[in-house]
């Protein structure tokens, strides 16, 4: 591929038999658009493992249009925090050591504290999205948790200040009886939703 398009970027780490243990690529487009879309990244791993048992990850920015724009891809054998270091020091070879302002990540604490060895100044940050999938899980026993899905949902979404959010959020904690509840109340919450 290299020979064809001299900005395709590659690097590979291999096992012993020489199975991929990790392989992150860009292509040319990738890196152009890296360029204009970089400032913040989503790195997304949900798409979990194939058939090889490799978990597929990809760099994701967002255009002047407000589409996904991939950046980046990578095939992992585990989710360690050596393993996400070598996939983000590849990332920064990759796009010139220009580190993205923020990054959004599920809630996996390897890639936190790889994110912390490998970009110190980026701003780290959970991804709502994954934060608001676990809602119907965590409320699942509370006798009115549809209607109390539908208001943090609400308060999430409508939100269009850190200010805004406080005072919403503590109403709705109130309104339903929630103060309590360890992970409503809690910063892992509160902190990445209020970055919304």
């Amino acid at each position: 591929m290299k020979e064809k398009n001299p900005n395709f970027f590659f690097e590979l780490q291999l096992e012993e038999d020489q199975s991929i243990k990790l392989a992150f690529w860009a292509d040319a487009r990738s890196r152009a658009a890296c360029e204009y879309f970089g400032d913040v990244i989503s790195f997304d791993t949900t798409y979990n493992t194939n058939r090889y048992n490799l978990v597929c990850g990809s760099f994701v920015g967002v255009n002047h249009h407000g589409q996904s724009t991939l950046l980046g891809c990578s095939l992992m054998k585990n989710e360690e925090i050596e393993s996400f270091k070598w996939l983000f020091q590849c990332w920064l070879r990759c796009m010139g050591g220009n580190a993205p302002k923020g990054f959004l990540t599920d809630q996996c604490a390897s890639m936190k504290r790889a994110l912390e060895a490998c970009m110190p100044t980026t701003v780290h940050r959970w991804c709502i999205w994954h934060i608001m999938k676990k809602i119907p899980s965590k409320l699942n026993g509370y006798k009115a948790h549809a209607d109390i899905e539908q208001q943090m949902s609400h308060v999430v979404w409508n939100s269009h200040s850190k200010d805004s959010f406080d005072r919403n959020w503590n109403d709705f904690l109130v309104n339903f009886g929630l103060a309590d509840n360890k992970w409503l109340s809690g910063n892992v919450f509160l902190n990445s939703a209020a970055e919304v």
